[in-house]
């Protein structure tokens, strides 16, 4: 491996220990929030502080239509992943929340990978994928039932491998530009949801979940970066 692929596969690993803080986050924001309305609100908060850091550093806001379009659509996916994943992380453990993330992602990447991208098929794919359908044999009962918190998780990690194919072909673009952009849209598709669930928005004030909202959304970016680096490095 030259040193982009392990800068790249360190971002990818590093950005798994990010994901691991989520769900202790979303529970304590739970006692605040509906699921979308929390959903909303991270989001809208990251797209504040990046326009910030933006205007800070002066830089520039401008993409190509096609990658524009791409960054629009990974908003919307991305939307759908941190939405479901709530929703599964407050309806099951928050184990089961990460487990079935990666395992449906790892699927879900193989699929779009070699479909979109014609990325070749090898051995270490292989076995992940088979990996991951064993992983998801033992949770097979809890699908079978449609069991919210399981179902949820599942399509949460479908629609994070669309959303990493998508970041793979954002490349030689400033991420900060992308993020704010992806942001937007998240926001806007949460917001949507928000609307159209009909669930309470606002349950209670309370200064820790305020606090677990900042720090969420200071996190998102940090990971958008880390997932934007990894998958742009890592072929």
């Amino acid at each position: 491996m030259n040193s982009d692929k392990i800068k790249g596969a360190s971002a990818l690993f590093t950005s798994a220990f990010v994901y691991s803080t989520f769900g202790i986050l979303i529970r304590q924001m739970a006692l605040m929030f509906g699921d979308s309305a929390q959903t909303a609100v991270r989001f809208s908060v990251a797209f504040v502080f990046i326009l910030i850091l933006n205007f800070i550093r002066k830089q520039s806001m401008s993409l190509p239509k096609a990658a524009l379009l791409k960054a629009s659509l990974l908003g919307i996916t991305f939307g759908c992943v941190v939405l479901l994943f709530t929703i599964s992380v407050n309806n099951t453990k928050i184990a089961n929340s990460v487990f079935l993330l990666y395992a449906g992602s790892i699927i879900s990447s193989l699929v779009v990978g070699t479909l979109w991208l014609k990325e070749k098929l090898t051995p270490v794919k292989i076995i992940a994928i088979i990996t991951a359908f064993i992983g998801l044999y033992m949770y097979s009962d809890a699908i079978l039932i449609m069991s919210i918190g399981i179902i949820a998780g599942l399509i949460s990690g479908v629609f994070d491998g669309i959303s990493n194919a998508l970041r793979k072909t954002l490349r030689s673009l400033n991420r900060n530009t992308v993020l704010t952009y992806q942001f937007a849209f998240s926001s806007l598709f949460a917001a949507l949801a928000m609307l159209l669930s009909g669930e309470v928005i606002l349950k209670v004030i309370l200064p820790l979940s305020m606090v677990a909202v900042t720090v969420f959304a200071l996190l998102q970016i940090g990971l958008g970066n880390l997932l934007l680096y990894g998958f742009q490095h890592l072929t």
